[in-house]
This record gives structure tokens, C-alpha cells and sequence, in this order.
């Protein structure tokens, strides 16, 4: 792609600045430096994040950084062709002396989304505004609304985001801290795997991902009809309706950090034979249930920092699985990739509301519904007060919400990036591998190595760290407290974060 820039101009005052190829510039032929003057006095609050539309010489940049000291800008242009012609050195503009700067973020037009989420964070930052290169946008106009509808898409994500982590950043930490616990334990214990536990698959066999939603109610008999030759991966919230059935799974996925999902796993069913796995943050209480009862248990790691802290300090292993934006059969999907199954069936992901319903007969919902229904608040209420929570769409005749589609683009999506194509036929989705499987070593081999964790040894180190050598680790959890304590100093936030850590590792 050509640059929007072919030329330099040297101005009145001497100044050297950018010309687009149609002979126009974007700032000013006589005083560049008085124009961004300007813009930057019509600046009155304080703000600490700035996203700056046009970079053009830098000079607006230039007066930004030396009000705003020490805020962070995220600059935008078109290109990978236009940085290179702003950033040359031949050109001498200014620009160039920002390239340095940690404050500074340089940024394309196909890079926004991505970039802007991992560079804005709420949690730190309490101001976001837009400046524009005036010059800059009149002679670009075509491409300013895909600027500001890629901007609307990364807050959209980024507010989604800061809202969950507000919402169980205290709870994510207390799991953490109670399953690392629980793990230390496990090893003083000298726990191992129980033998019956099938610790490698024969992955010639049909890996079956079996969700939680309504359609799974018709695919029960698939299931029990081809039994020996499925390898089953539950989800968690599906697992008790599995076991209804009386078809046990080869190994259940839980990425659920909610107490209520420890109901999911309290039966009398024998399940030695099943591998658990469950996330870091997933709820404490069903893990020390099933430790209780003596089953197989395994941890592996998300999307949490702490997590990606713990597995830095661990000399042992913690597999890393894929869940989307928090997506528990996305996780059980990413499994079967890494185990190396060529063809993989998936059960119940429907994305959808049918039949008025949410989630398969037998799931913790079903159960409760039925459980406290009268002739006045019946299931049936129930569940249609749960679809009328969001705004519902009709989409390929289903009732769906925008979540749901989300959703559904992030799984089908995934499956595409990993090398899988998608079928999609009576409500069962078939994936098959596209390439040869070259990984000749089995995932789940890994956990033939028992997962050790020294738990005072990690305390220790946390209790000796400063929050600042932890800010990344402790954003979940500070963003908890920034929102409990309505606190905006992001020093006091992680001061806040780092304290609570210590002083609950005394209360388990």
C-alpha cells in the first residue's frame, strides 16, 4: 500500500512538515506550531489517555507531550507506508523524537482494535479522549468512520472486559490462591493418578465436546450408541446432566470461578475414571470436593496474568488452554486440539435460545427451575425471564442476543485459526483437521509428570514483591478494587491489591 505522503515542506517559519500526494498538507504552510498550540489550549481537563487521529510532522504530539507530561497517546495513521515515510530519517520531522518514548504508541488503522486493548486500561487510566489532526481528516474523510467504528469496537471489548474483572477480580483471586493451596496439599499427599484414569486416547477415536444447550437433548442416544468409540470432553455445566444418562465422560473441562458451579459435581456417581481439569480461578469449592473424594484433578492455566505469574514461578507445568472471551467449550475444544484428535464432533453448542430453553434437561438451571416452579412461576417463566434479560434477535429461525452471536464468531473463528474446517449439520458441529498432525508427542502425556506447587515458597515471594514488580499479575483484582472502593490513584489500586493477597493468604 502506497503512503498518503510523497513530499516534505519546508514552512514560513521554518518548520518542515508532510505533503499528501494531492499537494495538500495537514497542518499549517506558515505556523504549525501556533495551529497545535491552539488545539492544545482548547484542551482544559487534565486527561491521561489521548487518542491522536493523524500524526502527520509530530508537531501536535509535540505540544500534546509537553502539557500532558504524563499521559499516554495512542497516534494513528493510515499505513505501515506512512510510518515509514514519517519516521525516515531524510525527512527530519519531528516524530522522530517520540520513537523512544514509552508514553507513545504508534499505531495503524488495521491494528487498532488489537493494540488499543492491551494498551488501555481502565483500571489505570480514568480519561480517554479523541484529538484530530484537523488537516489531517479533511483529506482522509473516506476512512474516518472505519477509524472510529474500529475505536467504538476496542472500548466496547475493553469496557465488557473491566466490567468482569470488576465483578470477580476478588473471586478469581481467592480460587487462585485456594486451589495453589489445594495443589501443595495434593502433593503432600503424594497424590497420583488413578491407573483406571485413560491418560492416552486413542486419538484415532472421535473427540466429542458436549455443551450444555438444548439440541444435546435429541443427541443423547448418539452418544450412548457410539460410546466406544467417542472420547468424551464435558463441560462443566453439562457434566451432571451427562451422568444422568449414565454416560460417564473420559474428562470433564471447568473454567467457572462462580460457587455455583460447584453444584455441577456433587453426585454419587463413581468418576475415577474421569480426568478433571479445571482453570486456576475455577470455583475452590468443587475442586476440593472432587480432592475429597479422591478423583483425578488437574489445573491449567487461562487468560488471568496471576496465572501466567504463577506458571513463570512453577517449576512445574500448567497447560495453557484457550477460552475466548470465557468460553468453557471453547476451552474443551482447545484440548482436543492439543491432545491431536483429527475429527472432533461438538454436542449442544447452540448459541441460541430453542424451545423456549437455555440449557439441556438435567443442567443445574433445569434442575432448579423445576425444583421451585408453582402454577404461577413455572419453568417455563423462568426460563423466559432468563431469554428476555437481553434484546433478542431472530437469526436463521433461532432466537439468539448479540452476546450469543458473539459467541459463536469467537468459536468459529478459533476452530478456523487452528487449521480445522467446520461443518455444521442437524445442530452437531463436525471439525475435521486440515493438515497432518506433525506433534508427535500426546498433550495429555504431560500430566503423567504429577503437577507440583510449593505454596509458601510463592507467598513468600509475593509477600517480598513490590505491587509495581506485580502491576500486570494484580490488574484483575485491582480493577475489583477500584470499583468496590471507588479509588482512581492506580498506585493506591495495586497497593490495595497487593494487601489484600497477603492478609487472605492468612485467613486459608
Amino acid at each position: 500500500m502506497k503512503s498518503i505522503y510523497n513530499s516534505i515542506l519546508t514552512t514560513k517559519n521554518g518548520s518542515t512538515i508532510p505533503v499528501f500526494r494531492n499537494g495538500k498538507t495537514a497542518e499549517s504552510k506558515y505556523n504549525p506550531q501556533l495551529e497545535a498550540q491552539k488545539i492544545v489550549d482548547g484542551i482544559n481537563k487534565n486527561c491521561d489517555f489521548f487518542i491522536l487521529i493523524g500524526i502527520s510532522s509530530g508537531i501536535l504530539l509535540k505540544s500534546l507531550v509537553q502539557k500532558f507530561t504524563q499521559s499516554v497517546f495512542f497516534c494513528i495513521e493510515i499505513s505501515e507506508s506512512d510510518f515509514s515515510f514519517l519516521l525516515s530519517p531524510e525527512n527530519n520531522l519531528e516524530i522522530r523524537n517520540f520513537t523512544n518514548n514509552n508514553n507513545i504508541h504508534f499505531c495503524t488503522i488495521d491494528e487498532i482494535e488489537n493494540k488499543l486493548c492491551q494498551i488501555y486500561l481502565p483500571v489505570k487510566y480514568n480519561d480517554l479522549k479523541i484529538i484530530e489532526t484537523h488537516g489531517w481528516t479533511n483529506e482522509n474523510k473516506e476512512i474516518i468512520p472505519k477509524i472510529y467504528e474500529k475505536i467504538q469496537n476496542a472500548v466496547n471489548q475493553i469496557t465488557n472486559d473491566f466490567s468482569t474483572q470488576a465483578h470477580f477480580g476478588k473471586l478469581w483471586m481467592n480460587n487462585i490462591l485456594n486451589n495453589l493451596k489445594l495443589l501443595s496439599r495434593q502433593n503432600n499427599r503424594n497424590f497420583s493418578l488413578h491407573s483406571n484414569v485413560n491418560l492416552f486416547p486413542d486419538i484415532k477415536k472421535t473427540a466429542v465436546v458436549i455443551a450444555a444447550g438444548t439440541t444435546l437433548d435429541d443427541k443423547i442416544h448418539i452418544l450412548k450408541e457410539n460410546r466406544n468409540s467417542f472420547y468424551i470432553i464435558s463441560t462443566d455445566t453439562v457434566y451432571s446432566s451427562l451422568i444422568k444418562h449414565k454416560i460417564i465422560p473420559d474428562a470433564v473441562i471447568s473454567i467457572d470461578g462462580q460457587n455455583i458451579s460447584y453444584n455441577h459435581f456433587i453426585h454419587n456417581a463413581d468418576a475415577s475414571s474421569i480426568l478433571f481439569l479445571f482453570d486456576l480461578t475455577s470455583n475452590y469449592k468443587a475442586c476440593k470436593y472432587l480432592y475429597e473424594k479422591n478423583n483425578s484433578i488437574y489445573f491449567f492455566i487461562g487468560g488471568h496474568p496471576f496465572s501466567a505469574l504463577v506458571q513463570n514461578f512453577s517449576d512445574s507445568f500448567f497447560p495453557n488452554l484457550f477460552s475466548g472471551a470465557g468460553t468453557v467449550t471453547i476451552a474443551a475444544i482447545d484440548f482436543a486440539f492439543h491432545c491431536g484428535f483429527e475429527n472432533i464432533q461438538v454436542f449442544g453448542a447452540d448459541f441460541s435460545y430453542q424451545n423456549g430453553k437455555s440449557y439441556a434437561k438435567g443442567t443445574y438451571l433445569d434442575v432448579l427451575y423445576h425444583k421451585d416452579e408453582n402454577k404461577i412461576l413455572n419453568a417455563e417463566f423462568l426460563y423466559n425471564k432468563l431469554m428476555f434479560r437481553s434484546r433478542l434477535t431472530l437469526q436463521n429461525g433461532k432466537l439468539t442476543t448479540n452476546l450469543l452471536q458473539s459467541y459463536k464468531n469467537s468459536f468459529e473463528t478459533f476452530i478456523l485459526q487452528n487449521d480445522y474446517s467446520i461443518k455444521y449439520e442437524n445442530s452437531i458441529y463436525y471439525l475435521k483437521r486440515k493438515i497432518e498432525n506433525t506433534n508427535k508427542t500426546n498433550f495429555i502425556s504431560i500430566f503423567l509428570k504429577t503437577q507440583t506447587f510449593n505454596y509458601n515458597k510463592f507467598i513468600d515471594y509475593l509477600q517480598k514483591s513490590t505491587p509495581k514488580d506485580l502491576k500486570t499479575s494484580l490488574l484483575p483484582l485491582a480493577a475489583y478494587f477500584k470499583v468496590k472502593m471507588k479509588k482512581n490513584d492506580f498506585s493506591e489500586i495495586l497497593n490495595l491489591a497487593h494487601s489484600y493477597i497477603v492478609e487472605y493468604n492468612n485467613k486459608i
